[in-house]
């Protein structure tokens, strides 16, 4: 359960209630790692490989990351890269590292089909 931002900022992390906050811009301590694919990993080491050894992405080599992690990802990599439509907020246009990763076809996709467009590439970690 996630609290509203203003209400988490006002209770203490000693919170007796019972009621388990979410740090703000935190991932939920029980989302799962996924291993991302071999593209996406490339992708993501090529253009922010600080930011993915500072996030700890990086596991022995590989990029282990959240669903949530990769569609912050991709949403910071749209917005610096100024691939965000002007009128359209909700269209991302594909430059040449999202169309490698996505498909050689695509031009642009919608913020409702990223999750779509992510999964392929995150697979499941071993348990174990």
């Amino acid at each position: 359960l996630a609290l509203p931002g203003k209400l988490s900022r006002h209770l203490s992390p000693d919170n007796s209630s019972g009621i388990p906050i979410t740090p703000i811009g935190g991932a939920v301590p029980s989302d799962p790692k996924f291993v991302a694919s071999e593209k996406l990993s490339a992708t993501i080491l090529r253009e922010s490989a600080i930011q993915a050894e500072a996030n700890g992405w990086l596991v022995d080599g590989t990029v282990r990351l959240t669903e949530k992690e990769s569609l912050r990802w991709l949403g910071r990599y749209a917005k610096s890269h100024s691939l965000v439509d002007e009128r359209n907020k909700c269209l991302i246009r594909c430059d040449s590292t999202l169309r490698a990763l996505f498909g050689a076809d695509l031009d642009n996709f919608t913020v409702s089909q990223v999750r779509g467009l992510l999964k392929p590439h995150l697979l499941p970690t071993e348990v174990g």
